[in-house]
């Protein structure tokens, strides 16, 4: 769209923010807002607005009357706010014909005491970086609306700073800008570490936050990556355990049990659910991909003669909705049982597969039959568990007498794409599912976002 991003790249971004953002020691508080774009939806606080745009590897604005709104809970009195994003040149892209004439301000970033986002009321402050800058030769220009030391009225800080050229336009480097405001008094910090304060008036009780746009237009071509706002006059709470149950399907209760974000092809239900021929498979979609995660899936199985087909990928977690290993379909990571762990007598085969490494055999990284067929008990009563788990890049499998089997080469770092689960079966070898295996829960854990406060 603005250019090309690869996932290589985006891995480098998370780098070049933790050294960008550490550059300046970050003002001391409680953190009210700690939001990693990255993460996608998944990772956004409750209460958050969102108006378009698009989900890669942050949120990315694409066209005017885009914008993100998040609600402190409260006004601040004394805070800071602390935004890292990207941005693309658009200015050689049809897509940058669409921003707004070249006078209207377009809102980077805004923080509100009011609701009512309006610029005529209420403590405000905006960050503008818009076409106008460009033609203008600034990095940006602040714009703030601040109480008066005394008396009615408002005084308007209105400063243009910094060179366009200290703007990195590769959709890629993270950028970092920061604002604090403490004891009336504002410092805003550009992306090159230069302050700037305004020479009178009071900023303080802010409470909303607007990134990508306002009234007038948005942002195009901006990627939000991460944003923090503390309240200065609070200390830091312990941090949460970063460990939110994306989903958690007691199958054994029917149809009723699935969440929204599925759908069901075929099979039958009975104390869970079961796959009765071809193309038959339960799909769920947490909506965004997850880089850290668990899957853990438990079924009961059966002693049947027909297992459903030569290879049976039985369970398993997709980066692309094709669920298709057979060709550039991305990360993959599954478990399959068909003729040949029968043959061999084994429990099943691990098979993990990275977009990264594609030309490689279609991206195979690790391939083990584990475990013997007695492993199971075959009553179809008696429930199974198994784990996939991917963290930093690497995964790890966990079969159901307990033992961890650790991928080879520690995946080479590459495994962080995963997002769509199928049980049954996928659309690998003409869409085979398993026969005789009854499907009784599943547990998706995403491990890089908190779980939402009861």
């Amino acid at each position: 769209m603005f250019g090309k991003t690869t996932r290589k790249s985006l891995a480098v971004i998370g780098l070049l923010m933790a050294c960008a953002m550490g550059e300046a020691a970050a003002p001391q508080g409680a953190a009210i807002l700690d939001v990693d774009f990255q993460q996608g939806p998944g990772g956004l606080p409750d209460g958050a607005k969102v108006s378009g745009g698009m989900w890669l590897g942050g949120w990315l604005v694409t066209d005017n009357d885009q914008k993100i709104i998040l609600d402190c809970g409260y006004e601040i009195k004394n805070g800071a706010m602390e935004l890292t994003f990207a941005r693309y040149d658009t200015s050689g892209s049809p897509t940058g014909y669409t921003a707004p004439p070249l006078m209207k301000p377009n809102w980077l970033v805004s923080l509100w005491q009011n609701d009512k986002f309006s610029r005529n009321e209420g403590n405000h402050f905006l960050y503008d970086l818009s076409i106008a800058q460009r033609y203008e030769g600034f990095q940006g220009t602040v714009r703030a609306r601040l109480s008066p030391p005394q008396g009615e009225g408002a005084f308007t800080w209105d400063l243009n700073f910094g060179k366009w050229t200290d703007l990195t336009l590769d959709g890629q480097t993270p950028m970092t800008i920061r604002l604090v405001w403490k004891d009336g008094k504002a410092v805003f910090t550009d992306i090159k570490g230069n302050e700037y304060k305004p020479e009178q008036g009071v900023l303080n009780n802010l409470r909303y936050v607007m990134l990508g746009g306002g009234s007038r237009g948005s942002t195009i071509g901006v990627r939000f990556l991460k944003l923090r706002v503390m309240d200065l006059d609070k200390s830091e709470a312990p941090a949460k355990p970063k460990r939110r149950v994306v989903f958690d399907v007691d199958l054994t209760k029917g149809p009723s049990a699935l969440p929204a974000q599925s759908y069901v092809l075929g099979g039958k239900w009975g104390d869970g659910w079961q796959a009765t021929g071809k193309n038959q498979r339960i799909v769920f979609d947490p909506g965004y991909q997850i880089r850290n995660g668990i899957l853990e899936v438990t079924v009961a199985r059966e002693n049947v003669e027909d297992i459903g087909g030569e290879k049976i990928d039985i369970m398993g977690i997709y980066e692309e909705p094709s669920m298709d290993h057979s060709d550039m379909h991305g990360d993959t990571f599954l478990l399959r049982i068909g003729e040949a762990e029968v043959t061999k007598k084994v429990q099943a085969c691990i098979k993990l597969f990275s977009k990264e490494r594609i030309p490689e055999h279609w991206g195979q990284l690790w391939e083990q039959r584990y475990g013997k067929v007695t492993d199971w008990v075959m009553d179809g009563k008696t429930p199974h568990t198994f784990k996939f788990e991917w963290k930093n890049g690497t995964a790890s499998f966990t079969d159901l007498t307990g033992k961890v089997y650790h991928c080879p080469n520690n995946a080479f770092g590459q495994i962080n794409n995963l997002r769509y689960v199928a049980l049954g079966g996928d659309r690998y070898n003409d869409g085979s599912s398993i026969l005789g295996m009854r499907f009784l829960r599943m547990r998706l854990i995403d491990l890089d976002v908190p779980e939402a406060a009861k």
